[in-house]
């Protein structure tokens, strides 16, 4: 089965915000991107930090109006971009279900901390916010590195990794030699 394992970054892919964007271009590096709306729960003051990831999950961010940075969104959610450089390879899919947005039964979450159904909802927040805290690295980012990949063996390729990034109502996936992140303050023109 193949398993997910969480990107090492400072941000949550905000599950509630349905903005997950892909663009691929077969110019140059073969540069793929794909930008969403982050949680960054550890800027949050130290009395909303126990709610900054919940915010996340349950309140949809306007992308727009992250370009203000004034705001008081700005200040724990912010646009990211995901670039991958090497391939061509990418594909979007419609969330697996009303309830899960990736078939369960087809990824190994055992790699995701705290990735169980909680039975005290308040424990779990408090413990999750706490491992972010200490490691200075979102437990459950929604961006992953799929491990093995069934993709990248049918495809026979060598020296590539398989990613996969969790929206609202879809997922992307990219196949790519490497990736970087980073903030971006407003959104191109065009878009």
């Amino acid at each position: 089965m193949q398993r997910l394992k969480p990107l090492k970054v400072p941000w949550q892919v905000s599950p509630s915000t349905p903005f997950l964007r892909l663009l691929a271009e077969e110019s140059g590096k073969c540069q793929t991107q794909v930008i969403f709306v982050a949680s960054f729960g550890l800027r949050a003051e130290t009395t909303e930090r126990q709610e900054a990831g919940f915010r996340s999950a349950t309140k949809a961010i306007n992308p727009h109006e992250l370009a203000d940075s004034d705001s008081e969104k700005s200040k724990t959610h912010s646009l990211v971009r995901l670039s991958f450089e090497g391939g061509l390879w990418a594909r979007i899919s419609p969330a697996f279900s009303d309830r899960e947005v990736i078939n369960p039964h087809e990824f190994d979450t055992s790699l995701i901390p705290y990735s169980n159904q909680p039975d005290d909802v308040g424990v779990w927040l408090k413990d999750f916010q706490s491992l972010w805290m200490k490691s200075g690295r979102c437990p459950d980012p929604g961006a992953y590195v799929v491990e093995p990949s069934q993709w990248i063996s049918s495809l026979g390729l060598k020296g590539f990794e398989h990613f996969l990034i969790q929206g609202h109502d879809a997922f992307i996936e990219v196949l790519a030699r490497h990736w970087k992140w980073e903030e971006i303050k407003k959104l191109p023109d065009w878009w």
